[in-house]
């Protein structure tokens, strides 16, 4: 017997009301993954622009559609912003989000830029500058608990714009989901790389501190990380005007040096089951043990290498070698739970 479908689950039907600003975006573009969704989901709420995306994760291989970490990050960026949602579950291949547009005295649509408020949706047609919303109706509250696997990338571009209305100088944000799971960024590497990137382009300080490890290799566990984002500031052009306005640092990548490396640092995961071939001196090696001596043995002599100019030359010139440390080592409880990453710091650079 053939089952029916609601309008709102399949592509080819009947589409939400679209406003003349609408955008349609088509999940197969590029890699076709989750990020364009991300990405998009997290501009619309910043900008009021209402988007449908279809195809989602087209071009993924195995299973298409909305992914459980991609519609918890619809529903809680909806939820905040008060944007209505149209196909935001779990497999969904198409999903419509609409943010509420901001209204002035007359009821015309009003805009804002870093320069001010534009009461006109026409005096800035072809206009580059950054039009968000309006802050005045938007209620954040301090703390936000979320379960099932992170929405942070969607939330994060939201909470620092609309955060820096809300009375207090962070907000903390609770996850209960994966810190280490397959194909996905790990607490670690965003801790150690992202976290650190973000200060450097100018963002306001993130912090991220582990409560317990989440796993989707071996038995699925679910981990704890909470975040402590402080929004942004606003900036002195808007408060001359009476609207103090957050601001968006402008980053373009290539003004950044990456610098030269000072050191490297190595994050190791692995069983503390013995390693039956390896040892040291009469005892056998850990995994654990094997994978942290076996990464700085085979990474030094990699580094031979390398071109000397990725390298503080105070280090190159003496002779002396550059630092490899082991920055986290923790044992698993599973053979299927190996991690390693590796870290390269490098010299303050210029921007």
């Amino acid at each position: 017997m053939a089952t029916s479908r609601s309008a709102t689950n399949t592509i080819g039907a009947a589409s939400p009301q679209r406003s003349p600003r609408h955008v349609k975006l088509d999940g197969r573009t590029l890699e076709g993954g989750g990020q364009l969704v991300r990405n998009a989901l997290a501009l619309s709420a910043l900008t009021s622009q209402p988007i449908t995306v279809e195809h989602v994760c087209g071009n993924r291989g195995g299973k298409t559609g909305l992914k459980a970490s991609h519609a918890a990050a619809v529903k809680l960026v909806g939820d905040i912003s008060r944007s209505k949602v149209t196909s935001g579950q779990v497999g969904s291949q198409g999903v419509t989000f609409e943010p509420p547009c901001s209204s002035n005295a007359d009821g015309e649509e009003s805009l804002l830029r870093e320069d001010g408020p534009l009461h006109s949706p026409n005096a800035i047609a072809g206009d580059s500058a950054a039009r968000l919303v309006s802050l005045t109706r938007r209620k954040l509250c301090s703390e936000y608990n979320i379960r099932l696997p992170t929405p942070g990338s969607a939330l994060y571009p939201y909470l620092l714009w609309a955060g820096s209305h809300t009375s207090t100088p962070s907000i903390k944000v609770n996850i209960i989901g994966g810190t280490n799971g397959t194909n996905s960024p790990s607490y670690d590497y965003a801790a150690q790389v992202m976290v650190p990137n973000f200060q450097k382009l100018g963002l306001p300080p993130l912090y991220v501190a582990l409560h317990k490890r989440g796993w989707t290799t071996g038995v699925v566990s679910m981990g704890f990380v909470t975040f402590h984002i402080h929004p942004l500031q606003s900036c002195e052009q808007t408060r001359n005007i009476g609207t103090a306005l957050p601001k968006f640092p402008r980053i373009n990548i290539m003004d950044y040096d990456r610098g030269k490396i000072t050191s490297i640092r190595i994050t190791v995961l692995a069983l503390d089951a013995l390693l039956p071939g390896t040892t040291i001196g009469e005892q056998l090696q850990t995994v654990r043990q094997f994978a942290e001596r076996h990464t700085r043995r085979t990474l030094r002599k990699a580094l031979k290498t390398l071109d000397a100019s990725l390298f503080d030359q105070d280090y190159w010139n003496s002779g002396r070698k550059v630092p490899i440390e082991i920055h986290t080592s923790e044992a698993t409880t599973n053979v299927s739970r190996f991690y390693i990453l590796l870290v390269a710091c490098t010299s303050e650079a210029s921007g």
